[in-house]
C-alpha cells in the first residue's frame, strides 16, 4: 500500500531497554540502558507498564509484542517486545525484552501516530541481536518512518470484525480484546482507519498479556486468556471476544462509521486512511459525522428544494474545516448549493414566463369574445374573425 502521510525523513529519539540481565547493579527486570534525555519520572513509569517474565501472549522463542501509551510527562512511549533467549536466573524460561522509544508529538506524528510502524522501525534498528548488556552510555536512536500496514488484509479477514475494532478505537471505554484467530494486520488496519487525533490519545498493546497495572485502554491478547478474563471480573474493563462480537438489534451506524464501512466495501481504504491521517486536530463525534455527510452533499443538493437548500447552506457556514480535505468538501458543497440555486432560479423564471404567456393568450380570447357579444347585442352579424373565436 502507499505510505500515506508517513514521511521518510529519519527522526532521532530518546530510548531505553527494559529486560533482565546480570550486572554489577544486580539482576532482575530493570532498565539496563537509557539516553540522558529520559526524565527520572519517565524512567520510573516505564518498568511499571512493560512486560516482564511470561508477559508475552505467545510463549514461543520468536514471540513479539507491541505497546504504546502516553507518559505522565506528556511524551509517548512505544515499545517493541520480544523473547531474547533464556532467563539467566533460576526461574528459567524465556527472557522478555522491551526496547522503548520516547517521542514527543512531532516525532510520533512523523509515523502518523501508528505504534506498529514505530515498533517495526525499532525491530529493524535492533536486528536479530537485541541489547543484553548494561550500558552506562547510550546514544539516541535514529528511526526511519515507514508504513507497517497491508490494506489488502481487509479483503481476507472479516470486515465486520474490522469495523468492530474501529468503533472500539473511536470509543473511550477500556476494552480487553481476545483477538483469537484474527491477525495483527487487521488491528493495524483498523488503527489507521481511526482519525489521527484519536490515535494519539489512545493506549494500545498487541501480543502483551493483560495486566491492570499497565493501564492500557485497548489490550489485544490471544492464547490462554482465562486469567485475563478472571482479572477483569470485578473491574471496569469490558471483555470482548472479537470472533463473537455482534451488532445489537436495530443497529444503525453513525454517518462517520457508515463512511468507513463504505470505503472498505468500495475498495477506497487508502482514501479513508489519508483522510484519517489528516485529522490531527481534535474533532467531536458530531464533527466527524458532518464530514462524512459532506461527502454525499453534491448528490443530495441536486434534488433539494429552497428550504432544504437554505438548511444546507447554513450547515456549511456553521462548520469550521480543520483539514485540507474538509476545506475542499466545504468548497464543493458551496459550489453545489450555488449551482442548485441557479437551476431553481432558472426553473422558476421559465415557469413565470410560461404563466405570463398563458395569461396573455387568455386575455386576448376574452377581449375577442367580449366584442362578439357586443355585436350580437347590437343586432350585428359576427365577423369571420369573430366566428373563428367561437
Amino acid at each position: 500500500m502507499s505510505e500515506g502521510n508517513i514521511n521518510i525523513t529519519p527522526v532521532t529519539v530518546d530510548h531505553c531497554v527494559f529486560t533482565s540481565v546480570r550486572s554489577p547493579m544486580g539482576e532482575g527486570y530493570r532498565i539496563i540502558a537509557k539516553t540522558p534525555g529520559i526524565q527520572p519520572e519517565e524512567a520510573a513509569e516505564l518498568p511499571q507498564r512493560a512486560p516482564s517474565h511470561g508477559g508475552l501472549c505467545d510463549k514461543g522463542d520468536s514471540a513479539t509484542g507491541m505497546l504504546a501509551f502516553q507518559l505522565a510527562s506528556g511524551r509517548y512511549a512505544i515499545g517493541f517486545s520480544r523473547h531474547a533467549g533464556r532467563e539467566h536466573t533460576a526461574r528459567g524460561g524465556l527472557r522478555a525484552h522491551t526496547h522503548f522509544v520516547i517521542m514527543d508529538e512531532t516525532d510520533y506524528s512523523a509515523f502518523d501516530f501508528d505504534p506498529w510502524a514505530v515498533a517495526a522501525a525499532i525491530k529493524i534498528a535492533d536486528g536479530d541481536k537485541p541489547l543484553l548488556k548494561a550500558r552506562p552510555q547510550f546514544p539516541k536512536l535514529e528511526l526511519t518512518p515507514k508504513s507497517d500496514v497491508d490494506d489488502t488484509q481487509a479483503e481476507h479477514d472479516d470486515p465486520r470484525a474490522l469495523m468492530n475494532i474501529v468503533q472500539m478505537f473511536i470509543g473511550t471505554d477500556t476494552v480487553v480484546v481476545d483477538r483469537m484467530q484474527y491477525s495483527s494486520d487487521l488491528i493495524k488496519l483498523a488503527w489507521r482507519l481511526v482519525p489521527a487525533f484519536a490515535r494519539k490519545a489512545r493506549s494500545v498493546s498487541d501480543g502483551i498479556c493483560f495486566a491492570p497495572a499497565r493501564s492500557i485502554q485497548h489490550p489485544f491478547i490471544f492464547g490462554d486468556t482465562a486469567s485475563a478474563r478472571n482479572l477483569i471480573a470485578d473491574r471496569p474493563e469490558t471483555w470482548c471476544v472479537l470472533a463473537e462480537a455482534t451488532e445489537p438489534d436495530g443497529y444503525q451506524p453513525s454517518p462517520w462509521i457508515a463512511y468507513i464501512e463504505g470505503a472498505i466495501a468500495d475498495g477506497n481504504i487508502e482514501t479513508a486512511i489519508a483522510l484519517c491521517d489528516e485529522m490531527v486536530p481534535d474533532h467531536t463525534l458530531k464533527e466527524l459525522d458532518k464530514v462524512a455527510e459532506f461527502f454525499h452533499l453534491p448528490d443530495h443538493v441536486q434534488t433539494a428544494d429552497r428550504s432544504e437548500l437554505a438548511r444546507i447552506e447554513l450547515s456549511l457556514h456553521a462548520f469550521t474545516p480543520k483539514t485540507p480535505t474538509e476545506r475542499r468538501l466545504i468548497n464543493d458543497g458551496r459550489m453545489a448549493v450555488q449551482l442548485r440555486a441557479e437551476a431553481l432560479n432558472q426553473a422558476e423564471a421559465e415557469t413565470a414566463a410560461t404563466s405570463a404567456a398563458d395569461g396573455s393568450d387568455e386575455a386576448s380570447s376574452e377581449t375577442a369574445s367580449e366584442r362578439c357579444e357586443a355585436n350580437l347585442a347590437n343586432g350585428d352579424e359576427p365577423t369571420t374573425a369573430q366566428h373563428g373565436v367561437y
